[in-house]
């Protein structure tokens, strides 16, 4: 009403208050009052009839119709409907057309005639779409008016910057040849990355350039060196699974990057920003990857602090570059590979020389210290000669002794020294269950802790010091003679980690030692009747200690002897020329494990000391014990063959293949680095030939030959393989070598033939190309055009395809943008096309490859290669014919724009001025009619010196995205209550002011109209009315709804109620925040009619503060890194500011929020409602 009086004092707005007239009209149409509503239509339909203002008469009419309809007039609706039908239609004024023909629909379906309804409803769809699709269109003409405006500018400055870029292209073609030359020669890392850092910056801008290369762990991206602004890091590492590093999305996707605005660019390829680990933030990068014969080795980067820095012409020189970079570090990887194994290996063998040396000094010192304390018979002496020793083999720090007395239920701390210092003795009792000693007598086992604050709990449960400091790394073992425990003997360390299972080992021997010397000494004190006795065991035990002695001092020698052998048979000899001394070794053999063929091969056992033939056992023959060994990686021992195996496993075949079969038998699975080698066995025609100490032996010897075997497959064909490398190295740099000249003859061309002809000269250099040609794109007849194509050495006469043609493979290419790769066109082709055409020109080929070739990212043509052999190409040919594409496709893009430039520029500059006249005069329109709306809806919201009246201490921060909001307040009062409510309806702009005029009257009606103040009640009949205007129940009906808090302020009784559909309410009293949920509904939309809203109530004191608010505030991106602000911040932000005054609260809200947003658009609109109590 306050539009149409403003209307009514300015002469000249007739256009103005017929639009003011017709929305009074739908405004009481909505509330019901259908004669007002009738009245104010016809007034505004006379205005815009007087005025000629078509569209307007248009659509008061079918407003007009609207109303018959609603007020159940259907005969009358249907009469005036189709004035506005016909007007529309003859104005062609889509909008209206689809307005009447929806109406006429539902006037006919309730006047039980549905083919006319579903006849007009067919024509509402139809009109409805093309106004969505004019809509539309009118945002893309703009869009592209404003790019083809730019366009015209840069193109009249192209054809000279042209000449300059074909001489610029021409030294850097020639530029790249020559750093290929240099790095593909080099075969260090370091020198190729610096080779070309110092000639790319002649390229392009290059201030940051890197290669990154895949880490031997398989785990981590590596850049030997970084180079930014002549500055180098060296050994950058980025993590795979770090996903939020551009260089691993580069290296992961296999895909490129093109980067020319860092800040707005970047999330197209990773969802968050991290900082560099070294140097700065660039503004424009490009990262490729470093492809070797289809797999991924790594990355390629440039990086500048420019905007704008690259082009496409960039990107085409680093893709060249990459390639040459790719194949370069290929080589050098290879041979670098190839010296690291070397050195690797030599390292582990001279490594396993020294184990095996100190090996044998440890148990040449054990001999001879068992050799010194078993014919000792004085306990001082024995423990001094221990102590005088353990040092020489392990950190001894603490040394002790202790003897187990079971008579007396305790053990004696017999010999003690710590640091040389030596304790006293003393007793511990056998009850005491936190001892370590006593744990290990009870137990019958060993400790090893190498962490005692950490792992002592493996054994007790509290540490007990009996003497001296605490110890961090611990062996203790049980020194027995045969079944009787004599005591324990402990070495310990104030270091952590001080020890290893070999340690342990010779703490057990020295354990074995030293419990026979003090069994001895003892039997010499007390028994002096079984002196005679003792002596036979003790020589006896001596015997077998020098045994010992001895068969360990073997092993050591064969161990040497045969991990410098890289012959799997003269290992074998080696080993069976001495096994024999250790043990009955009739037969002796190692299986060989081959995956391919998925079996154990024996090549050369010795049986009786013949040799063998060479005989296999399939890993399906799991009965076999040479297979159950090496398949379950377990020892195999069998003392009765017949007895113990056969019997227990009848059903099977366990005849030998070759040579006798065996009584006894050890299997032994060898093993080297986690890799399964095969196995080892000895074998006898005797029974019960093998004890747990052939075993051991064996075990031991196994280890050996599993590093000679190991050693042996690592030399073996290593020379084959450098020479076949080496060939396919000089074959690569030739071949590239070629791709630059042809590039190079190709660029000074503007005639397509001329770029045929010379493509076509060199290719069957590079592959077999019996047929060759290149096929370009016409546009206006919708053609693959095939001029000067080649078939074996002939040129056929002109032809094309239909490039829409799905059965043709250039077609199927050029449309797909994708390459076409085929080895065997009878048997492949369905891959890509249903049915196979005869050829327009020549005949069929067998192998083809098609590839698309592009102009500025825009398909322009197909280029193929094709021979009638089957199987003649591979990746690394197409690899070849895509460097080649681009060369091509930059020519012919060079050709095509001499030709066309100058007709195209006279053509656009014309389109261009014609498109910018209408869309500023549409433009025009548009923004007068939503400067309009704007009035209109101001007009609806609560006027402010009302809502002070109500809520004298309170404010409202209320910031449209757009001219009109889709967000509106509402205040009222009913019987004594003021009601308040925030509103967020679906988007913003125009069609969520049309929903907020609808929302603000259906609160109206249901506070002054039906007198209700219970705010859930409200939103109940606020559900109901949105969706009974706006025909939701309809299928094809808008789903448009909104978010709304209402609260309801009972000043007399000092209590709010609340209801909020996806809208919570926040109450703040002295510093804490309470939140009032809403129900998770919307108004409207997909809701029920029958939908109910949760009711809250709550007590209210002065000073309180209260809150209600739409989201856009909190879903506001700013900040330093561009985030939303999340509800989180907004609720810490209200609580820091609730007890300053309310003006002031507005003032911080909106300085904090433009503080926030920064540069960002502003994403939604804003309402903030506070209120102080």
């Amino acid at each position: 009403f306050k539009s149409l009086e403003f209307t009514r004092m300015n002469p000249g707005m007739e256009q103005v208050q017929g639009f003011s007239l017709d929305g009074i009209g739908r405004i009481y149409q909505v509330k019901g009052e259908f004669e007002k509503a009738l009245f104010h239509y016809n007034k505004a339909l006379a205005i815009r009839r007087k005025i000629g203002h078509k569209v307007g008469e248009a659509t008061t009419l079918a407003h007009i119709g609207r109303l018959y309809l609603d007020t159940k007039k259907a005969r009358k609706a249907i009469e005036v409907l189709n004035k506005a039908l016909v007007l529309s239609q003859k104005i062609k004024y889509k909008e209206g057309i689809s307005i009447s023909c929806l109406a006429l629909s539902e006037a006919y379906e309730k006047l039980k005639k549905p083919l006319k309804a579903l006849e007009y409803l067919k024509l509402h769809h139809g009109a409805r779409e093309e106004v969505l699709k004019e809509t539309d269109s009118k945002k893309t003409r703009s869009l592209e008016l404003q790019f083809r405006m730019e366009q015209v500018e840069k193109e009249r400055e192209l054809l000279a910057q042209k000449n300059k870029d074909l001489e610029s292209y021409q030294k850097d073609i020639t530029l790249l040849s020559e750093i290929g030359q240099k790095i593909i020669s080099s075969l260090s890392v370091e020198v190729i990355v610096d080779t070309v850092y110092e000639n790319v910056n002649a390229l392009m801008d290059a201030t940051g350039f890197g290669i990154g290369l895949l880490g031997r762990d398989g785990k981590t991206l590596v850049f030997p060196a970084y180079i930014e602004n002549g500055y180098k890091s060296l050994d950058i590492r980025y993590d795979l699974n770090d996903k939020n590093r551009l260089a691993i999305w580069c290296f992961d996707h296999n895909k490129e990057i093109f980067i020319n605005d860092f800040a707005n660019e970047f999330t197209r390829y990773i969802s968050a920003l991290q900082k560099p680990k070294f140097g700065k933030n660039v503004e424009s990068l490009i990262y490729l990857p470093l492809t070797v014969k289809g797999n991924v080795m790594g990355v390629i980067t440039v990086q500048s602090f420019n905007r704008n820095a690259y082009t496409h012409y960039h990107l085409n020189i680093l893709r060249n570059l990459a390639m040459y970079a790719a194949i370069a570090l290929e080589n050098a990887s290879l041979y670098r590979d190839v010296e690291t194994q070397v050195e690797k290996r030599t390292q582990e063998v001279r490594e396993q020389k020294e184990e095996i040396e100190r090996t044998y000094k440890n148990q040449q010192l054990l001999g001879e210290i068992g050799q010194q304390i078993t014919s000792t018979l004085n306990f001082d002496t024995i423990f001094n000669k221990l102590y005088e020793n353990v040092n020489k083999l392990m950190d001894a720090a603490c040394f002790g002794v202790r003897i187990y007395h079971p008579d007396r239920n305790e053990v004696e701390y017999k010999f003690e020294i710590e640091n040389g210092h030596r304790y006293e003795p003393v007793s511990i009792p056998m009850t005491d269950d936190n001892n370590y000693t006593v744990w290990c007598i009870k137990n019958r086992k060993e400790i090893f802790l190498n962490d005692n604050l950490n792992e002592y709990t493996r054994y007790v449960k509290q540490i007990k010091i009996v003497s001296g400091g605490m110890p961090h790394s611990l062996l203790f073992t049980p020194m027995m003679v045969g079944e009787k425990l004599v005591g324990v003997i402990t070495v310990q360390s104030f270091n952590r980690n001080a020890y290893s299972p070999y340690d342990l080992d010779i703490l057990r021997t020295l354990g074995t030692y030293t419990a026979i010397a003090l069994e001895n000494a003892h039997l010499y004190e007390n028994m002096e009747t079984k002196v005679k006795q003792r002596t036979q065991e003790v020589v006896k035990q001596k015997e077998e200690i020098e045994k010992t002695y001895e068969n360990t001092r073997l092993l050591s020698q064969i161990g040497k002897d045969i991990t410098a052998l890289l012959s799997v048979d003269e290992i074998i000899r080696k080993v069976y020329a001495n096994v024999n001394n250790l043990m009955d070794a009739t037969t002796f053999g190692i299986g060989i494990y081959k995956k391919d063929s998925d079996e154990i091969v024996f090549p050369a056992t010795i049986e009786k000391g013949r040799t063998l033939p060479p005989y296999r056992y399939m890993m399906t023959e799991t009965h076999r014990p040479a297979v159950r060994s090496f398949m379950r990686q377990i020892d195999i021992f069998i003392n009765d063959f017949r007895t113990d195996y056969v019997n227990k496993n009848s059903g099977k075949n366990y005849g030998a293949q070759v040579g006798e079969l065996p009584e006894s038998m050890i299997y032994v699975p060898l093993t080297q680095n986690e890799k399964y080698i095969g196995v080892i066995t000895v074998q006898s025609f005797r029974v019960n030939a093998y004890s747990d100490y052939h075993l051991q032996i064996l075990k031991n010897l196994a280890v050996y030959a599993a590093i000679a075997l190991d050693n042996a497959a690592l030399y073996e064909g290593l020379e084959e393989r450098v020479k076949e490398r080496t060939a396919e190295i000089e074959k690569n740099y030739n071949d590239t070598r070629l791709l630059s000249q042809i590039a190079k003859d190709i660029s000074s061309s503007l005639s397509v033939e001329t770029i045929i002809s010379k493509v076509h000269q060199n290719v069957n250099t590079l592959m077999s190309a019996e047929c060759f040609g290149i096929g370009m794109f016409n546009a206006g007849k919708g053609l693959l055009e095939f001029r000067g194509f080649y078939e074996k050495g002939e040129i056929l006469p002109d032809f094309t395809f239909d490039a829409f043609d799905e059965n043709r493979l250039a077609s199927w290419c050029f449309n797909n943008k994708t390459e076409i790769f085929i080895n065997d066109y009878s048997k492949e082709y369905r891959k890509y096309i249903k049915t196979a055409k005869a050829p327009v020109a020549g005949q069929d080929s067998s192998s083809i490859i098609y590839l698309p070739l592009f102009s500025k990212e825009k398909a322009v043509g197909v280029i193929t290669v094709q021979s009638f052999e089957v199987n003649a190409y591979t990746s690394y040919h197409l690899d070849i014919l895509k460097s080649l594409a681009v060369s091509v496709g930059t020519a012919l893009d060079n050709a095509n724009l001499y030709q066309n430039l100058e007709e195209k520029v006279k053509e656009r500059t014309v389109e261009v001025i014609n498109q910018k006249e209408i869309i500023e005069q549409k433009n025009k329109e548009i923004t007068d009619s939503i400067n309009y709306a704007k009035q209109i809806q101001r007009s609806i919201l609560p006027l402010t010196h009302d809502i002070y009246k109500l809520l004298p201490d309170s404010f409202g921060l209320y910031k449209p995205k757009d001219v009109v909001s889709g967000d509106f307040y509402w205040v009222g009062q009913q019987n004594g209550k003021v009601l308040v409510a925030a509103a967020d309806c679906t988007g913003h702009g125009v069609p969520g002011a049309f929903m907020s005029m609808l929302g603000s009257n259906k609160l109206d009606h249901a506070v002054y109209d039906k007198g209700i103040t219970r705010p859930s009640e409200i939103l109940k009949m606020l559900n109901q009315g949105v969706k009974s205007t706006l025909k939701q129940s309809l299928a094809d009906s808008l789903r448009d709804g909104m978010d709304i808090a209402l609260l309801c302020i009972d000043y007399e009784n000092s209590r709010i109620e609340f209801a909020g559909a996806n809208r919570p309410l926040y109450h703040i009293r002295r510093g804490m925040l309470c939140e009032m949920p809403p129900t998770k509904s919307a108004i409207g939309g997909l809701t029920p009619d029958d939908q109910e809203f949760a009711h809250e109530e709550i007590d209210i004191a002065k000073g309180d503060c209260i809150y209600i608010f739409t989201d856009g505030y909190a879903d506001q991106f700013g900040g330093e890194k561009g985030k939303k602000m999340m509800t989180k911040n907004f609720r810490e932000l209200l609580i820091s500011i609730h007890d300053k005054p309310m003006k002031e609260q507005e003032e911080h809200l909106e300085k904090l929020f433009l503080e926030w947003k920064g540069d960002f658009e502003q994403v939604d609109d804003i309402l903030v409602i506070g209120i102080r109590i």
